[in-house]
This record gives C-alpha cells, sequence and structure tokens, in this order.
C-alpha cells in the first residue's frame, strides 16, 4: 500500500490521493513539453482523479497535490521579476467562494439536471455539455448519466429538443 493523504475538498466531500511520485513527476513534465493537455488531463484523471469530482474540485485536488508534494508556491517570471504566489492562500479562496451551482431545468416535460462539469479538459461544446448533466428524467424515467456510457449519453444529447440547449448555454454562462 502506498503512501496516501485524505483531503477534504470545498464542497466537504473527503478523498484520499497517493503521493507524487518522481515517475509522475517525470511524466507531467513530458506532457507540458510536448504542450499535450488533453494527454496531461486523462493523465491526472487516470492517476489522481475521482471520475465524479467537478471541476472546481479538481482545480482544487490538482492544487493541494501541488503544494504538498512539490512546492507551496508558484513562483512566475514576469518582465525579469519573480512573482511568488502562495497555493495555500488560492485554496483558502476556493474553499470560501465555492457554491453548489446544480439546478434542473425543464423544456417540453423533460428535466434536465446540471452541475458543474466533472472534467479536466474539453475539447468541444458537446464535451462540456455532455459533463453538466447529472441526470434526464422523461416522465417517470430518470437516466443518471454517471451509470451509461458515453456514446449513451451523446444518442440521448441528440435526441433532446433543441429549445433545451438555450438552457445549457445560460447554464454555461452561469459557470464562467
Amino acid at each position: 500500500m502506498a503512501f496516501n493523504v485524505e483531503v477534504v475538498l470545498p464542497s466537504g466531500r473527503k478523498v484520499r490521493v497517493e503521493e507524487l511520485k518522481n515517475r509522475d513527476y517525470l511524466d507531467i513534465v513530458k506532457f507540458c513539453s510536448n504542450q499535450d493537455m488533453v494527454g496531461l488531463a486523462k493523465f491526472f484523471d487516470d492517476r489522481f482523479i475521482n471520475s465524479d469530482l467537478n471541476i472546481i474540485e479538481r482545480f482544487y485536488l490538482l492544487l493541494y497535490i501541488r503544494m504538498l508534494f512539490i512546492e507551496p508556491d508558484i513562483t512566475l517570471n514576469v518582465d525579469k521579476r519573480d512573482i511568488k504566489i502562495d497555493i495555500a492562500t488560492m485554496l483558502n479562496k476556493i474553499e470560501q467562494s465555492y457554491i453548489d451551482l446544480e439546478r434542473t431545468v425543464v423544456e417540453g416535460g423533460i428535466e434536465v439536471t446540471l452541475d458543474l462539469p466533472k472534467v479536466s479538459y474539453f475539447e468541444t461544446m458537446d464535451d462540456l455539455y455532455l459533463s453538466t448533466i447529472t441526470s434526464i428524467k422523461v416522465g417517470n424515467e430518470v437516466i443518471d448519466f454517471s451509470t451509461i456510457t458515453e456514446e449513451e449519453c451523446v444518442e440521448i444529447i441528440d435526441n433532446l429538443p433543441a429549445t433545451i440547449f438555450k438552457h445549457f448555454q445560460t447554464f454555461i454562462q452561469t459557470i464562467r
């Protein structure tokens, strides 16, 4: 069993993460050197992040891992000056400003429950839409998006009335 630490996320949820090993750090550097953000996001998702964490929890967790296992400050060099950013201060600000944004929208008898995206990185608006839907209710049938495949999610979204997407856009504007 590898060393791990419990992290309390801003939402109040608790997760355990294994320490960042030298090999992991080297992999992160390689992804960054190759400017492969999709690969880096997948690496973090596979190695450290539970699939049910929202984007704020993911960001918080990655900052926490950075603070705990690498360095408590981030140093930026701007115009030949070093600027230090205290990660603990950033984490505190995230905790203080965290709010639950889950909401249900109804259009044409279809109830769609939306929440913060559950991805670290998305390439298209469809990826973003898919990651914000937690469930859809039509009549008495409820479809929990965490229990079905991505292909099934896409098929369901493709069959939603076009008018429902105005709610998606409004929600996305809220979380920006």
